[in-house]
C-alpha cells in the first residue's frame, strides 16, 4: 500500500455522510466560540428559512450578543459572508440569525423595568402635573 492510498483510506479523511448544512453549522459554531466569553453557551441549529434555503439559528449568552454583532454589525456581516461562501460551494442558501435568549432572572427584571417605564404609577403622574 502506498502512502497516498494509506491517507485516503483513513477514517479521518473520508467524507462524512451528513449533509452540508451540518458542516456549515459546525463552521459557524467554531468561529463564534473563538469570539465570545462563554463558548459553552454557543449553539447553532438548522431551521426552515426563506427563499427555499435553511436558517441557521445562532444562540449565544445574552452578554455575548454584542460581541457577535460587533461594531456597526461588522462581525455578524462577516459571519454571514462566510456562511454565504460555504453555501455557494454547496449550491444552497443559508440565512444566519442570532437568537437572543433571556435568562430567568433578567426576564423578571425586564418586566419590572418595562412596567416602571410605562409611567402608570401615581408618582409618575404627579410629577408630570407639577411640571
Amino acid at each position: 500500500m502506498t502512502e497516498s492510498e494509506n491517507l485516503t483510506s483513513s477514517p479521518a479523511r473520508e467524507p462524512r455522510a451528513s449533509s452540508g448544512s451540518a458542516d456549515v453549522c459546525l463552521l459557524v459554531e467554531q468561529v463564534v466560540k473563538m469570539i465570545v466569553d462563554n463558548p459553552e453557551q454557543v449553539s447553532v441549529e438548522e431551521g426552515t428559512g426563506e427563499r427555499g434555503g435553511a436558517a441557521l439559528n445562532l444562540r449565544v449568552a445574552q452578554t455575548d450578543v454584542g460581541k457577535v454583532i460587533g461594531k456597526q454589525g461588522r462581525t455578524i456581516r462577516s459571519l454571514r459572508n462566510l456562511v454565504s461562501a460555504a453555501a455557494t460551494k454547496q449550491n444552497r442558501y443559508y440565512s444566519l440569525e442570532i437568537i437572543e435568549e433571556e435568562r430567568e432572572g433578567n426576564r423578571a427584571e425586564s418586566e419590572k423595568h418595562s412596567a416602571a417605564a410605562g409611567g402608570g404609577t401615581e408618582t409618575g403622574n404627579a410629577q408630570d402635573e407639577d411640571q
